[in-house]
């Protein structure tokens, strides 16, 4: 009776696993064919434009065009992906839920070291100790100074901690 049981629950996590993927493959093709149309659009355009001797606009468009298309690949190379995992979830279910702890464990730990290297960059306010600070930018520095001329308290001050106010 256990055995059935458990045979049931790894059936039903079976069926949940390949629904996920199946719309998880959906989706990516949703993105591909958006971004392969903003692509085609973006180029055509952009011909237009260089018949018209519109240069910004063609060199924009074109620009548009080949980020679009590295979109493009990007969704394809996740639906090859999500494919190849959609066989595996059917076939081998046992191997393909250790293959998805596998990837989520190395994204885990990615997210892990990647929020370690960004305590160990990222300023603290030497007036209250705090990691709650920002770089100001250069915008943010040129709006004040045209807004409160010399008495600006940004020139000079590359970081604002945004819990006591404090500029460094």
């Amino acid at each position: 009776m256990q055995r059935n049981n458990s045979h049931r629950e790894e059936a039903e996590r079976q069926a949940i696993a390949i629904d996920e993927i199946n719309s998880e493959i959906s989706n990516n093709t949703k993105h591909m064919i958006i971004s392969i149309l903003v692509c085609v659009i973006s180029f055509l355009l952009a011909i237009v434009f260089a018949f018209l001797s519109v240069s910004i606009l063609y060199y924009l468009l074109i620009a548009i065009a080949f980020i679009s298309f590295f979109v493009f690949c990007y969704f394809l190379s996740e639906k090859k992906r999500c494919s190849k995992d959609l066989v595996l979830a059917m076939q081998k279910f046992e191997e393909y839920e250790k293959v998805s702890e596998t990837r989520a464990k190395e994204t885990d730990n990615y997210y892990q070291a990647q929020h370690k290297q960004w305590e160990i960059n990222h300023p603290i306010c030497p007036a209250c100790g705090g990691r709650n600070t920002s770089r100001i930018s250069t915008m943010n520095r040129t709006v004040s100074v045209a807004t409160f001329g010399l008495a600006s308290s940004k020139i000079g001050k590359q970081y604002e901690c945004k819990s006591c106010k404090h500029k460094w």
